[in-house]
């Protein structure tokens, strides 16, 4: 390890620890902390409460909550509704950041899962943005009347409060699968579920629906049926593909 020709890490340790919290990842922490033996000191020393600073900003206050939701429900792996409502009533009901500090390999994962759901947030927004213009074709040939809202050039990008919106909505569909899953993968194959079979889908939908407000449902809905649409492009491409090359 090369020791730093700069005089950063000779910084006092507090102020070394306020600059490296505002990194935008752990993978910058680690580049950072590693260019010299002290700088790497440093990190150790604090490491833990770095991390949680780090991903909090690298994901934002706003999205934590529901960050930390990801994270516990993949944890979780439920095998029955009752354990699905116990997740719900703890989690649900007062919906915030979990208060301790963020361990490297939880840090990681939740890193990880934002660039999930940043990506699909920010493609889901192109996607409609350029599905506008064609929106308003449809609208002028069935009103009879020019909708300019809804050309390209007055198309305002996604605000932040929409966008932590859409974020949301991802992130509580993630939610949704890990909690669901028992259920959905039995049925995909046919399989029934415990005693009453497919009867516990529309119970557990309801249980874990009811916890969210009409707008979140309508943004998960959105969410969803972009996912559900992308999913089928994908499965249409590789049948498409196969037949060609059995042709």
């Amino acid at each position: 390890m090369a020791e730093s020709n700069n005089h950063f890490d000779l910084l006092p340790v507090e102020v070394i620890e306020i600059i490296f919290g505002f990194l935008p990842d752990i993978a910058s922490l680690r580049a950072a902390a590693i260019t010299s033996k002290r700088l790497l000191a440093v990190t150790r020393g604090a490491k833990t409460m770095l991390i949680t600073q780090v991903v909090v900003n690298h994901i934002s206050p706003e999205l934590m909550p529901e960050a930390w939701l990801a994270l516990e429900s993949e944890r979780l792996r439920p095998n029955s509704i009752e354990q699905v409502d116990q997740f719900a009533e703890t989690h649900f009901r007062n919906r915030e950041a979990n208060s301790r500090l963020i361990t490297l390999a939880e840090g990681m994962a939740m890193e990880r899962r934002h660039a999930a759901v940043e990506y699909f947030t920010a493609k889901c927004s192109n996607d409609a943005q350029q599905y506008l213009p064609f929106l308003g074709k449809l609208s002028e040939e069935h009103y009879g009347r020019s909708f300019p809202e809804y050309k390209t050039n007055l198309v305002a990008d996604m605000t932040k409060t929409e966008h932590d919106r859409f974020a949301r909505a991802f992130y509580l569909i993630e939610v949704c699968y890990k909690l669901l899953g028992f259920i959905y993968t039995p049925l995909l194959y046919g399989q029934d579920y415990g005693a009453n079979g497919s009867s516990f889908l529309p119970m557990a939908k309801k249980s874990f629906t009811g916890w969210f407000s009409h707008s979140e449902l309508e943004q998960m809905a959105v969410a969803h049926g972009y996912l559900y649409g992308l999913i089928e492009t994908i499965c249409e491409y590789q049948v498409s593909l196969v037949y060609h090359q059995c042709h």
